[in-house]
């Protein structure tokens, strides 16, 4: 016969079957209501009366976790239902640093714009002069960017600022200032004629400036001379560059001739390096 708390029919002449719950039998090795207690279930893993002390305790869903011996520490994503939603309808992310804890839950702003907030959407902040694609505008006209209203909902206000032969500044909304100069830039070519930007001299108008490369092509500046400017086409992003053509097709892309004059002579090249093609990928056998 089996022994208390495990329990099983007796048999004549040979063991009884007997198993031992931990979950549901009184012993001192048992659950009791250690998982129960806290609204969690229990599992025992071994019913064999040899092996105690291997029940566990099972978090309830939504919340997720377990721990053997004793109540499990449950962690529960608050990302995972309506807190999300909040987040999603004002085009934000919801994020739940810590999901052990209650309420810890948060809405954070989308790339470029910044901001978070606890429980709630957060209010986005973005200063446009961050972004290349309008600080470059007015960092190639050699000018200042200003953003007067850094937020979201704000957007399109940003000027461009420089400050003119009498000290005065001006600024232009959403594109470069015109400045009324008659220094170097003005009076030579040398940037002009590489089709580079011509920066003043900011110490003196008469003094040399600065030639600059213009995007999509890159380059060290050089003062009172032509900047050395290079294009790779494989890199870059302009009418005559590669773009994914190579990478789509699983092929390689190189520009052998990365001066700012030579363009549309990109090349794919197949896996194998067999086969090569200019300004498109290329046709590569297919093994079967």
């Amino acid at each position: 016969s089996c022994v208390a708390p495990a329990a099983g029919a007796s048999r004549v002449g040979a063991a009884a079957s007997c198993i031992l719950d931990e979950c549901t039998a009184a012993c001192a090795s048992c659950a009791g209501t250690a998982c129960s207690g806290v609204g969690q279930t229990c599992e025992d893993l071994s019913r064999s009366p040899n092996d105690r002390g291997d029940w566990l305790c099972h978090c309830v869903a939504p919340k997720e976790g377990h721990r053997q011996g004793a109540a499990a520490s449950c962690a529960e994503n608050e990302c995972a239902g309506a807190n999300g939603r909040v987040c999603a309808a004002a085009g934000q992310v919801c994020i739940d640093p810590d999901t052990h804890a209650a309420n810890t839950w948060m809405c954070a702003c989308v790339a470029p714009e910044s901001g978070r907030a606890s429980g709630k959407a957060a209010d986005c902040h973005m200063d446009e002069c961050t972004l290349d694609e309008v600080a470059g505008v007015c960092r190639e006209a050699g000018q200042t960017c200003q953003d007067p209203a850094p937020t979201g909902a704000s957007r399109g206000d940003w000027t461009c600022a420089c400050v003119d032969v009498d000290g005065v500044t001006q600024t232009q909304a959403a594109g470069p200032a015109t400045c009324t100069t008659e220094g170097w830039c003005k009076t030579t070519s040398v940037c002009r004629d590489a089709g580079q930007a011509c920066v003043p001299n900011a110490g003196a108008l008469s003094a040399a400036g600065t030639c600059r490369c213009l995007a999509p092509a890159s380059g060290a500046d050089a003062v009172g001379a032509a900047a050395a400017c290079a294009l790779d086409e494989c890199a870059a992003e302009c009418g005559t560059c590669a773009g994914l053509a190579c990478v789509s097709a699983g092929q390689t892309c190189r520009d052998g001739n990365t001066a700012v004059s030579s363009l549309g002579d990109w090349e794919c090249t197949c896996a194998d390096s067999s086969v090569s093609a200019v300004g498109a990928a290329a046709v590569c056998a297919v093994n079967e």
